[in-house]
């Protein structure tokens, strides 16, 4: 399934017109459509904000009913008539992916030093109930 399709299915869903979609995005109603239309390249900016309205992280978004997450090579198979042979997640640019990659490494390197203190505080209170039995 194309992201376009997702976001219109997940719009759907919610009962939430195009309209809606597009006030809250801050773009005109054929903006919006544009985009379930797959005819404007979505940028990971725009992505994430639309993800953000269904609770949800960008690549969430992506791999909403998709098994194993989501599909970088061509999408001719899905269609044998069609003659498109364009990524189906064409907006991921190597710019794109480097930047995101940069910041899960940030995200990772927050929970292990998050992980790092609380193993830290758990060795102190370890400790302390241990000088407690000995009272």
């Amino acid at each position: 399934m194309k992201v376009q399709d997702k976001i219109r299915t997940l719009r759907s869903s919610r009962g939430w017109t195009q309209e809606n979609m597009a006030e809250l995005l801050g773009l005109s109603p054929n903006g919006y459509s544009n985009i379930e239309r797959g005819e404007t390249e979505l940028t990971m900016s725009r992505l994430e904000q639309i993800a953000k309205l269904f609770e949800m992280s960008a690549l969430d978004l992506l791999s909403v009913g998709e098994k194993g997450g989501f599909n970088l090579t061509g999408n001719a198979n899905q269609n044998n008539n069609s003659q498109n042979n364009s990524p189906s997640c064409n907006f991921y640019t190597d710019q794109a992916l480097a930047h995101e990659n940069e910041k899960l490494k940030i995200q990772l390197a927050a929970k292990e030093k998050e992980n790092q203190l609380l193993n830290d505080r758990i060795r102190d209170l370890e400790t302390f109930l241990a000088l407690m039995g000995k009272k």
